[in-house]
């Protein structure tokens, strides 16, 4: 708690806000902004940046006891909302319950935001997505994620992007330890394992990957698990039939990762199946 609060405070201090005087500041549109609610909405978004199970559901606590503390705070509903589609992203929550509450949440956004100073500029955010498609050198992209290890050598997400940037140049020895430490930390959580099953699978290691398809199968009679996990594990395994079988039903589930269909690596192999490429415009996706 202790570190949240200096954290808290560094950024307030950044942008002329110091903690702990109670201050009152208002935004672009004069609207005054209760601090505790100011604050609240910072630690969240600390939480929120870290991405375990336990952080995720910390920064909910805090964007809520901001809303609590200021019912029009623009800010702690969009952080809602973000919370609720990271919490699907890593599995953490079924579909239909992330969804749900990331939209109620948007919509409050929606009604909350100040339009002089939160404005939607769709434009802009398609230029944005546009800049981001040509994907940086490789090594950029590796230099990236050690340097987020550096900082904090516990967090999952980029010990797992590393090990599958890693697969992809072919270094696998050095891509297997990198996605074995992404497990750990993020307790087990699925989005890791089939990233790490679908590397036992290419690399060979077939008895492996069968122990974490058995540890998905298990886990799910206790929790929601993505069947776009399964299918990671399967294709790495090369068994197509499985991949499509599970891919097919993650789009019964509304599995938020067919989003990524068409370019997540990890399919590249179920491309050419006529299934996969059904499959793909029935999301919505061109083949």
């Amino acid at each position: 708690m202790l570190l949240q609060t200096e954290l808290a405070s560094a950024i307030a201090a950044a942008i002329g806000v110091q903690l702990g005087v109670r201050p009152t500041f208002q935004t672009a549109s004069e609207r005054r902004v209760d601090p505790d609610a100011y604050e609240a909405c910072l630690r969240a978004r600390f939480h929120w940046n870290r991405r375990t199970r336990e952080d995720l559901y910390q920064a909910l606590r805090f964007f809520t006891k901001s809303i609590e503390k200021d019912l029009n705070y623009a800010p702690a509903f969009a952080g809602l909302a973000d919370t609720y589609l990271v919490l699907l992203d890593y599995r953490y929550v079924a579909p239909g319950e992330a969804l749900a509450m990331a939209t109620a949440a948007a919509v409050a956004w929606m009604r909350a935001r100040t339009p002089s100073c939160m404005r939607l500029d769709w434009d802009g955010a398609e230029q944005e997505f546009q800049r981001a498609i040509p994907q940086g050198p490789v090594d950029e992209a590796l230099e990236a994620c050690r340097k987020a290890l550096r900082i904090d050598p516990n967090l999952p997400r980029p010990h797992d992007d590393l090990g599958r940037i890693l697969l992809e140049k072919g270094a696998w020895g050095e891509a297997i330890a990198s996605l074995e430490k992404a497990v750990s930390p993020s307790n087990r959580s699925a989005r890791f394992l089939s990233s790490l099953g679908y590397g036992y699978g290419i690399t060979g290691r077939s008895d492996l990957a069968r122990q974490v398809l058995d540890e998905l199968t298990e886990m799910s009679k206790q929790q929601y698990i993505a069947w776009s996990d399964f299918a990671f594990v399967h294709t790495g395994m090369g068994e197509t039939d499985q991949a499509i079988q599970c891919l097919e039903r993650a789009y019964d589930d509304c599995d938020a990762h067919l989003m990524a269909l068409k370019v997540d690596p990890r399919l590249a192999s179920l491309r050419d199946d006529p299934r996969f490429k059904a499959l793909l415009t029935r999301v919505g996706l061109e083949p």
